[in-house]
């Protein structure tokens, strides 16, 4: 074997800077490497060349926590992986991938995007939910970039549990979770959901025990691919109508229902529908989500914070600040012990040059958090009080 879990960064990117030397490959697997989830801008055809170039201008940057004693998932450490692929086995990513496991489990209709392969017929286009493209726009790999048909990724879910490309016995142990070095088991949380983490998957909980898989999140596009080892069934959902569809819960019923077990009916995007109904008129559309919420509490996603908040940002895009103000203060009062309703106030308060009141807000967010966005809440502090000082020198 050329690779070991316990292979460090440093050993084959020697040049990259010293903090992310120690980190091993099970580190990376596990999201227990400490690296922040990105160290890049999600612009248009950026390439892993860049990336790993914005990792050599890191210098000055550190790691969450010490390797192997938390857990915290990183696009960036999977990009890593993926050049480390290209060193050691001195092909492409795509075309290791093509000849060592696309190729022998006859997935035909699966590749890694690049800029020959754009505009290529019957390839899915990403949309908003409403209309607008919201498509895939860049040329990244390692944590996204992979282009598949379900029937596709059917065979590779299918390969976990048998001999092929790789023996079963190693594979199993892609869905043991990450532990720490004192032995507790970590945990992943995507959005309010909380798994235990693998080698590049999740390991479900509670009433879903038994069962492997991972979702994914870019521009329009939101799927989740989900394998019950107790049943040997397979359950994968492809979308690419933005992230209105309550995937996870979809999902959820159904292996319930594949269990024959009782299943709750996915509730209904309280986003979709008030954009549906009162986009252009936000008052009526407070107004419409107080009357839902008295008269059909459980039929609407209103116990997620993340319906508001990718309300308000939408009206961030059309430039509709002070709307977006207004949506951002009712998810607050709907979600006052979180911190990321503050933070989304904080930068609308910004972008409306309500310099203080973007100030209390993100040190109301790390006041519940110390932890929470904290880079990024930092710098936005750092840029209002610059702009607090500039507008008091004005006035002297």
């Amino acid at each position: 074997a050329k690779l070991d879990y316990s292979d460090t960064v440093g050993t084959f990117f020697p040049e990259l800077p010293s903090y992310m030397h120690k980190i091993t490959l099970e580190n990376l697997m596990q999201h227990t490497s400490g690296l922040r989830r990105t160290h890049y801008q999600e612009k248009d055809s950026l390439e892993n060349k860049e990336i790993f170039q914005n990792f050599l201008n890191a210098k000055s940057d550190s790691l969450l926590f010490e390797p192997g004693t938390d857990l915290s998932y990183s696009n960036s450490g999977y990009m890593l992986l993926a050049m480390i692929v290209e060193k050691v086995s001195h092909e492409g990513y795509a075309q290791f991938l093509r000849e060592n496991v696309w190729k022998p489990l006859g997935m035909s209709n699966t590749f890694v995007m690049s800029r020959d392969k754009r505009g290529r017929d019957n390839l899915a286009i990403g949309y908003d939910g409403f209309g607008s493209i919201d498509d895939f726009n860049t040329l990244t790999y390692g944590s996204n970039g992979v282009y598949a048909s379900a029937k596709d990724l059917l065979k590779w879910m299918q390969s976990l549990t048998t001999n092929s490309i790789i023996p079963y016995e190693n594979k199993s142990k892609a869905w043991k979770p990450a532990v720490s070095k004192s032995g507790q088991l970590l945990h992943d949380n995507v959005r309010e959901h909380i798994y235990h983490y693998g080698y590049g998957l999740f390991i479900f909980k509670d009433e879903l025990k038994g069962l492997i898989g991972h979702s994914g999140a870019f521009g329009g596009f939101l799927n989740i691919m989900t394998k019950d080892l107790d049943h040997n069934r397979e359950v994968i959902i492809l979308t690419n109508n933005g992230r209105l569809i309550p995937i996870f819960e979809v999902g959820k019923a159904i292996n319930h229902i594949l269990r024959g077990q009782p299943y709750v009916y996915p509730k209904i995007s309280i986003d979709y529908e008030l954009r549906k109904r009162h986009y252009d008129h936000i008052d009526t559309a407070i107004q419409y989500y107080q009357e839902l919420k008295a008269s059909s509490p459980d039929k609407y996603k209103f116990d997620n914070e993340w319906e508001l908040n990718r309300l308000g940002y939408a009206l961030l895009a059309d430039d509709r600040i002070v709307d977006a103000i207004k949506i951002f203060k009712l998810l607050v009062s709907e979600f006052p012990n979180r911190p990321n309703p503050y933070d989304s106030l904080g930068e609308a308060y910004y972008r409306n040059g309500q310099f203080k009141l973007s100030v209390e807000s993100y040190k109301e967010a790390l006041a519940i958090d110390e932890n929470y966005n904290v880079d990024w809440i930092r710098m936005m502090l750092q840029k209002n009080e610059e702009q607090i000082k500039l507008i008091e020198k004005g006035q002297d």
